[in-house]
């Protein structure tokens, strides 16, 4: 086998490390933290008790992250009331999707927590609110995507690295992008410009 030193940008299971002891090493925070923080936030700071979660069954990323914010939910005080599975191989999708928040609907949950890949964000969060859910989401790091555009962001939270925000008055995240933007004639797309950034130097 090969001993040479791996570094990933972007990779967020923390078990990939105890796959690969001793060689691999993440940039980016794991999925148990990101999923902490979100379930500490919503106890703490937006006092939710309970959580319905939304994830997709058959992507690594979400499946993990998912678990990760149940066990974090609970050990915080915290209980999740309903836990529904997507299906990318479902015949109609969004039928599925109209089910599945009919169920959390029942539960009347404090807030939902979404645990899909960037490409579905978007779709989930306007057919969440179509559906006239207007708890609280939350989701991770697959939020964190410029090419984003909720209709209503309103009560939407994420984890992210860093948030790359043209608005920010942090003046290490302006140069960044003014950097960026110099060096590329475009802005960057999300966190992973920064870990990227940040693994190479």
């Amino acid at each position: 086998s090969f001993k040479k030193i791996f570094i990933s940008p972007g990779a967020t299971s923390p078990a990939l490390t105890l796959e690969f002891p001793t060689y691999l090493f993440l940039v980016a925070f794991g999925d148990n933290a990101q999923a902490a923080a979100a379930a500490e936030y919503a106890i703490d700071r937006l006092n939710l008790k309970t959580a319905a979660i939304l994830y997709d069954k058959e992507m690594d990323y979400a499946k993990i992250a998912a678990n990760y914010f149940k066990k974090s939910f609970e050990a915080y005080g915290g209980e999740v009331v309903a836990q529904e599975g997507l299906s990318e191989k479902s015949l109609d999708l969004d039928i599925d999707i109209q089910n599945a928040l009919n169920e959390i609907r029942e539960h009347h949950p404090d807030m939902l927590y979404l645990s899909v890949g960037p490409d579905r964000v978007d779709h989930l969060i306007d057919m969440i609110r179509l559906a006239d859910l207007k708890q609280p989401i939350f989701g991770g790091d697959s939020f964190d995507n410029s090419s984003l555009h909720f209709k209503d962001e309103t009560d939407v939270y994420f984890t992210t690295h860093v948030f790359l925000d043209a608005q920010s008055t942090d003046p290490n995240i302006a140069q960044f992008i003014k950097h960026y933007y110099q060096h590329y004639e475009e802005y960057p797309e999300s966190a992973f410009a920064a870990l990227g950034y940040d693994s190479c130097n």
